[in-house]
């Protein structure tokens, strides 16, 4: 292993439960009810911000509604977000033996820099690159390769550290080895991990007892 991508919600940051809570966050933010048996979590960001407005009967904008959403994502990253056991540690590990690192995420890079901020963690990492910065998600591979890249290695020699399914076989599929963590938020997600991951591990604390290096 001479460098690494790391996947920052759930596999760096303990912020999963955080982001499944965000849109009932939004609701409660804006003092709104939700009607029996509806919600919001099955909904896109824009049907969602529509549907929220519908709520206060056009009191509130769907622009108003987007603003509240970002202001509750950047005060988490700002003054919450933690790193998971074993982070720490193991890319203290990773720094020592001269792995290069970086973070691919889909959350938008100035937010990715404030949580990995608050976490202690942000000076570990080269750089962060966001899907928005490559114009797509992790259901392509172009982030990943556009990280190797910038990382100056080549496919063979990075390793992707991810803890969703699809993330990793998309990873996987592009040539990346992926080594993944267990997040407990994986139990509502489709697909088993193990399956797409060359290493799998709970918590970056057995990375550390096994001295994963290479």
């Amino acid at each position: 292993m001479k460098a690494a991508i790391f996947d920052m919600d759930g596999t760096l940051l303990d912020s999963m439960t955080f982001w499944y809570s965000l849109r009932q966050r939004v609701v409660d933010h804006l003092d709104l009810t939700l009607p029996p048996g509806e919600g919001v979590d099955a909904k896109t960001l824009s049907e969602m911000m529509d549907y929220i407005s519908m709520l206060s009967d056009g009191n509130i904008t769907p622009e108003e509604v987007h603003q509240v959403h970002h202001e509750i994502i950047e005060g988490y990253y700002t003054s919450e977000a933690q790193a998971k056991p074993g982070v720490v540690a193991y890319l203290d590990l990773l720094e020592k033996n001269g792995v290069r690192c970086c973070v691919a995420t889909e959350t938008d890079t100035p937010l990715a820099h404030l949580a990995l901020r608050q976490a202690g963690i942000d000076e570990y990492f080269g750089f962060v690159i966001s899907a928005k910065d490559v114009g797509t998600n992790k259901h392509e591979p172009t982030i990943f390769y556009k990280a190797a890249e910038m990382l100056d290695s080549s496919i063979s020699d990075v390793i992707v550290f991810e803890d969703s399914y699809y993330a990793a076989k998309t990873a996987t599929e592009a040539g990346f080895k992926v080594y993944s963590v267990w997040d407990e938020n994986q139990m509502w997600r489709p697909g088993d991990i193990t399956e797409v991951s060359e290493l799998h591990y709970p918590t970056f604390e057995d990375y550390v007892k096994y001295r994963i290096v290479q």
